[in-house]
């Protein structure tokens, strides 16, 4: 019996052995030799890309005839890779002329009234030199009417040479309608950070 029990033994233990062997070299390639294959639902690895952006606001209240009207515009890059030649366009609203900017740049000033910021490179994240934000002023025409939403919706748009942005979505922006009223003036000041 006790033979017996030692043989039965043995026997179980060599099929153990013999079955992981072969569940190893079916089901394993590596083990003899050949590479794995890659799963098909495995998301290719993301490339590096920019993702520039830009949003356009004016300066509450109105304009009046003969004044000036002040936009703000903040443009930014948010990617994982730096953006090169990264250049801002602004169409100005009928009745406007281009006095001035603080972005430190000086504007081309093309026909149709096209201002184009030269921006450079757009470095990535982490020093806070990927954004920057600047006041546009423009004056108003003496002879412009006077009224709700005179002068019209105003848009910014950024680009970059550097291909793969991810959010095209934010690369223009609009700023509301202004109106323009001749009244007398009412001076105030706003500050905010």
């Amino acid at each position: 019996m006790k033979r017996q029990l030692s043989l039965l033994l043995f026997v179980v233990g060599l099929s153990s052995v013999l079955l992981l062997l072969f569940t190893l070299t079916t089901t394993a390639p590596q083990a003899s030799g050949a590479a794995l294959p890659a799963p098909l639902d495995w998301p290719a690895a993301p490339s590096a890309a920019p993702e520039v952006g830009v949003a356009k606001w004016h300066i509450s209240g109105f304009a009046r005839p003969g004044g000036k009207i002040v936009y703000n515009v903040v443009y930014w890059n948010d990617g994982d890779e730096s953006a090169a030649n990264v250049i801002i366009t602004d169409t100005l609203p009928l009745s406007t002329t281009y006095a001035g900017d603080t972005s430190g740049l000086t504007p081309d000033i093309g026909a149709n009234d096209v201002i184009t910021w030269h921006i450079g490179n757009l470095p990535v994240p982490g020093n806070d030199d990927n954004w920057g934000v600047f006041a546009v002023t423009l004056d108003v025409d003496a002879g412009i009417i006077t009224g709700t939403e005179v002068i019209t919706v105003n848009c910014a748009t950024i680009s970059t040479s550097t291909p793969g942005d991810a959010n095209p979505d934010n690369d223009t922006s609009c700023s509301g309608p202004v109106d323009v009223w001749d009244s007398d003036v009412g001076i105030n000041v706003n500050k905010w950070p």
